[in-house]
């Protein structure tokens, strides 16, 4: 099989409320990538993979993006995998590329999610949830991470106040990202007297309701020689998945799926220890609670040892993570996410990003759908 390059990254600022359509949206994140590139133009892109989630308003928004882009009468399609949609995606672009059925493919990800109020949004999302056995009695996803959180609590022994830490490293790096939506300084004790949601999750544990836009450009190596001067390579994929209701689950503290899926990764990276071998990582803090879970899943540090790897995520730490922001601090355009999240590693590893990890090399997105019943892990190197 072919290797996968990533030859661009662009995306728009990601905010509460853009006064864009989605297709204008991913038209400026388009043209954001295409600058850094060697003169690619669209023609030059034989496959158009998009994201989204939310389909209140308008079904197949993906041919609105096609026709306004002007990508007619080349292959173009949607993935939906619920939070993990653009990390999905990427995981189907990277195949056509390996299998040869495309040489170039632009993954575009997008939501608007300002069309909504706070509730209605809550209840779309919560739809990736069984409407039949889950939603009826309340279990929206802030209710579904309070109780996998209070039950890591329980075996563990974390505090509010250790969630809190994650709130504040992601938000306040969010301060150095141009394009990302949190712009204010905060310290644990704003977390910790924001207004409670679902025990023990208070607003500003929770990730941001976002408008936005983000498109990643890939091709197989020798495409991308003629495009860029400076790729970045997929080393490793992981994907794997667990039970939509939470309730069938034998373990609701952690994730099982991420543990999965990151040595999936692992093995095709050819990576042994994590910590030592990969320089920076971007995780779906959905929730705070989620990213410090996800250190255990990763194999970061050991189960029930998340609060002790807190301080190496910090920008200076071992393995940094999430130095945009993360979706509690850059935002959360559900579709835009996870590519989101790849844009920042590309950028690291190009020495481009705008919070750099000295000498970053090699570095890790995972992403997260469902209560964890979809999740993605990619590994990305120089």
């Amino acid at each position: 099989m072919r290797d996968v390059a990533l030859v661009a990254a662009g995306m728009t600022n990601f905010d509460y409320r853009i006064n864009k359509r989605a297709e204008e949206l991913v038209s400026e994140a388009l043209l954001d990538a295409l600058e850094s590139t060697k003169g690619l133009v669209l023609d030059d892109i034989d496959t158009l993979v998009t994201s989204y989630f939310i389909d209140a308003r308008q079904v197949a928004e993906e041919w609105i993006i096609q026709d306004y882009l002007g990508h007619r009468p080349k292959a173009a399609f949607r993935v939906e995998n619920g939070g993990g949609s653009g990390a999905s995606a990427l995981y189907a672009a990277c195949s056509l590329i390996k299998s040869g059925l495309s040489e170039t493919v632009l993954l575009a990800g997008w939501e608007k999610m300002s069309l909504y109020r706070s509730r209605m949004a809550n209840e779309l999302i919560a739809r990736g949830l069984d409407i039949d056995f889950d939603f009826d009695v309340g279990a929206i996803y802030t209710a579904c991470y309070g109780m996998m959180a209070v039950r890591h609590m329980y075996l563990y022994g974390e505090r509010e106040e250790d969630f809190a830490r994650i709130a504040v490293k992601n938000r306040n790096n969010a301060l150095k990202n141009p394009k990302g939506q949190w712009k204010k300084r905060i310290t644990v004790d704003d977390v910790l007297e924001s207004r409670l949601i679902a025990y023990p999750l208070k607003v500003l544990d929770c990730s941001l309701i976002s408008d936005g836009a983000a498109v990643l450009i890939l091709s197989s190596r020798e495409r991308a020689k003629e495009i860029t001067d400076d790729p970045v390579f997929v080393e490793g994929l992981g994907i794997a998945t667990d039970t939509m209701r939470l309730g069938d689950r034998v373990e609701i503290e952690n994730f099982p799926a991420c543990r999965s899926a990151s040595r999936k990764a692992y093995r095709m990276a050819g990576v042994e220890n994590p910590v030592s071998e990969i320089d920076c990582a971007e995780i779906y803090d959905s929730f705070d609670t989620v990213e410090l879970q996800s250190y255990e899943d990763l194999g970061f540090t050991d189960k029930g040892k998340g609060v002790q790897f807190i301080e190496e995520a910090e920008i200076g730490g071992r393995l940094p993570v999430n130095m945009s922001g993360g979706l509690e601090g850059m935002g959360h355009p559900i579709g835009a996410s996870p590519v989101a999240e790849v844009a920042e590693i590309f950028w690291q590893l190009r020495g481009e990003s705008c919070n750099q990890v000295d000498g970053a090399a090699r570095g890790l997105v995972h992403s997260h759908g469902g209560v964890g019943t979809a999740v993605f892990v990619g590994i990305f190197g120089r």
